[in-house]
């Protein structure tokens, strides 16, 4: 079946962050040069700023360097009760000097931003490990994703984060979309 996703990073800068890709094919070929899309629900885009994906870049990167949970990289997205699973992603940069990078990066709720009003995440969230002996991909960091299953019953912002345990490492993006 083919699907749609949105660009989130492509490395190499050809495709511009938010196109659409669609079609298995183009889907495939994308990933295969390195590049970062997520799935999406194309009847959300369009609905709301903020209902088919949320992307934000963190400038220099939100620094994670200690081994305590975190939450991080705020982000907000209008979900709808029909369409049951968040995707996410993450670029993750290693801070550099002696400090080996390491850790565990997921999407978790963050319901504390103000304005967020529906929803929660089921306990099926894939976590992504960094660093601790897994090479770093060419351009020396690692793009971790996952999916979550979502719970909701009625449409509405659902404010998410990043939960980080890890040190020596930078968070330089994030994303998350909704889609089956």
């Amino acid at each position: 079946m083919d699907q749609s996703r949105i660009v989130v990073y492509d490395p190499t800068g050809q495709f511009p962050e938010g196109d659409v890709l669609e079609g298995n094919r183009a889907i495939a070929m994308f990933a295969s040069r390195g590049g970062m899309s997520l799935p999406i629900d194309v009847r959300l885009i369009g609905r709301n700023a903020v209902s088919e994906v949320f992307i934000r870049k963190w400038g220099q990167g939100e620094v994670f360097d200690r081994m305590v949970g975190q939450r991080g990289c705020p982000m907000l997205l209008y979900t709808v009760p029909d369409v049951p699973f968040l995707h996410w992603a993450a670029r993750v940069l290693p801070l550099g000097g002696d400090r080996e990078p390491r850790g565990v990066v997921r999407l978790v709720m963050h319901s504390g931003q103000p304005g967020a009003i529906t929803g929660g995440l089921r306990a099926d969230g894939e976590a992504c490990q960094v660093g601790d002996g897994l090479a770093p991909d060419s351009d020396g960091g690692w793009t971790v994703s996952g999916r979550v299953g979502l719970n909701c019953t009625m449409e509405g912002y659902l404010g998410l984060s990043l939960y980080v345990v890890a040190s020596g490492i930078r968070v330089v993006w994030s994303a998350v979309s909704q889609a089956r």
